[in-house]
């Protein structure tokens, strides 16, 4: 996957063998790209970006941005994927534990229907057995953990089970991971084949290991590395 953003000069190439980090110094162009990828994030289609394979075909990449700005509520990022475990839940759920759990609801209204027998008007009750309505019920969690960068690989982990997003965007991520966990999760992208991006606000100057960086310093000049 290619993208080509229109107020810069340079094509950010997002392979799954190398990561690309795009450092902006620039504030006004900093701001404006990620203003931008929000906006892609949330279904939007902006004029200034495009994306492409290596054959110059578009690639149409409506919902399948994520992008991660929040490294403090990872719960917030994983609720994104609630629907996803629930559907997961249900489809390896096999049918001795269906019938099992129909059994014991039949149970539970019958339990419930006895505690208002002695009322003077009728109740309805749902009778039926939903396997998705207990699910929804129990509201099943993905359960983060306190350090960083395994939360990091958790959402990793996550994409490449369910196969949601086509590119995971991190703003400012170097900011809370030292140089080594940075390319430790460099290579746990890499050997999971997910594509991510990164997006700074400075320049960190060296490039790391299975990294190539475009730097836009403060007077808009590229320099691909």
């Amino acid at each position: 996957m290619n993208i080509k953003i229109n107020y810069l000069d340079n094509i950010l190439p997002i392979t799954d063998d190398k990561i690309i980090s795009l450092e902006i110094e620039n504030k006004g162009c900093f701001y404006r790209t990620i203003v931008n990828f929000i906006q892609i994030s949330a279904g939007e289609l902006i004029e200034d970006f495009y994306f492409f394979d290596n054959q110059k075909e578009e690639i149409k990449l409506f919902n399948k941005i994520l992008l991660i700005t929040d490294y403090f509520n990872f719960d917030i990022v994983l609720k994104k994927y609630s629907t996803h475990l629930q559907k997961m839940i249900i489809e390896n759920t096999n049918e001795e534990i269906v019938n099992d759990l129909a059994i014991l609801y039949k149970k539970f209204i019958e339990k419930i229907k006895k505690s208002f027998e002695s009322i003077d008007f009728s109740i309805n009750f749902n009778d039926e057995f939903s396997l998705e309505q207990i699910v929804k019920f129990i509201k099943p969690t993905i359960k983060t953990s306190k350090s960083l960068l395994n939360n990091l690989y958790l959402i990793i982990d996550l994409e490449k089970t369910f196969n949601i997003n086509k590119i995971l965007v991190f703003v400012n991520l170097k900011q809370y991971l030292t140089k080594e966990e940075v390319e430790e999760f460099y290579k746990y992208c890499i050997y999971n084949k997910i594509k991510i991006l990164l997006i700074e606000n400075k320049s960190y100057q060296s490039t790391l290991q299975n990294e190539q960086k475009l730097i836009i310093d403060n007077d808009l000049d590229e320099f691909m590395l």
